[in-house]
């Protein structure tokens, strides 16, 4: 038997569209995934969130992950597999649960045939598999991961980031990645483009050493928070309330619908405060404690 851990990532993080993200410590909200050969074709149980809505075959995307890596490398793919998929990663939320699945499927894969495949292969085998690779490279490399993507492949650095406290606030709100995308304007002035590229290199001194007086400086965004944070009913108002309780940072994870709030102290304030301004938009929500973390995903064979 193959297990694989796989962490809850955050993308973006402010300024840092589509090239920074964080692999998170936030307790149970991990996807732990088991592949074991047995039965005939390939067959997921799915525990955990998704459970009664995700596929149970070949289409499920551990399922597609496992496969893609079979068919990149040649090889045929085992008479029967067994995947135990248990999400504690709240899907659609914007904490990386499609990259921690097409994470966990490579890297079982890989660890099942015994193939010698660098990582920046499997991080250009997660691209090709999710169209964007902040949260998948986060998750296979653990920590603070800066990115770009030329010619269809990933170029990445993947430094330690400090361990800052968190407080993730999820609406239970829907939002999909296709409405956050298209909310986005085909362009966007001068000077906010220079404020984010100066901003973004700042947040990426900030989250290595912890400074949180540099991070409340630098965590502001003016290329995508503007236009998907009112997608959200009381996104900007919880935002808002999570800084006037003391937070240093609050920010979109990913494309949200979750905020991302830094703070050093009073986490069960500053989460309190965000929850209500989502109440107040009539959306309940769920806050979650934990850390920002070196934690790659994690492959253990039985």
């Amino acid at each position: 038997m193959i297990t694989v851990r796989a962490a809850p990532t955050s993308a973006n993080l402010g300024p840092g569209f589509d090239c920074l993200a964080v692999t998170l410590d936030l307790g149970d909200v991990v996807m732990e995934t088991s592949f074991e050969e047995g039965g005939s074709g390939i067959n997921v149980i799915p525990e955990g969130w998704g459970r009664e809505t995700l596929p149970q075959d070949s289409s499920n995307l551990v399922a597609r992950a496992f496969s893609h890596f079979a068919r990149q490398k040649g090889l045929q793919l085992p008479d029967g597999l067994v995947i135990h998929s248990h999400n504690g990663i709240p899907i659609g939320s914007g904490l990386g649960s499609s990259a921690a699945a097409i994470v966990s499927g490579l890297l079982a894969a890989r660890e099942y045939y015994n193939e010698s495949v660098s990582m920046e292969e499997m991080a250009n085998m997660a691209l090709a598999l999710e169209g964007h690779a902040d949260n998948t490279t986060a998750a296979l490399f653990g920590g603070l991961v800066v990115l770009t993507v030329q010619d269809e492949k990933v170029v990445y650095r993947s430094y330690p980031a400090a361990r800052l406290p968190v407080v993730v606030v999820r609406p239970e709100f829907t939002l999909s990645t296709r409405a956050a995308r298209k909310a986005l304007p085909k362009q966007v002035p001068f000077k906010n483009a220079v404020s984010s590229v100066g901003n973004t290199a700042l947040l990426v001194d900030a989250l290595q050493t912890g400074d949180m007086d540099l991070l409340r400086k630098v965590y502001r965004d003016s290329l995508h928070q503007p236009y998907r944070l009112p997608l959200i009913p009381g996104a900007a108002q919880a935002a808002q309330a999570g800084l006037d309780a003391g937070a240093a940072a609050v920010v979109l994870s990913g494309a949200g619908p979750s905020l991302i709030c830094f703070t050093i102290h009073n986490q069960e304030e500053v989460a309190g405060a965000m929850q209500e301004g989502f109440a107040k938009a009539g959306l309940k929500s769920q806050a979650y404690f934990g850390f920002t973390a070196d934690k790659p995903a994690l492959v253990m064979a039985a």
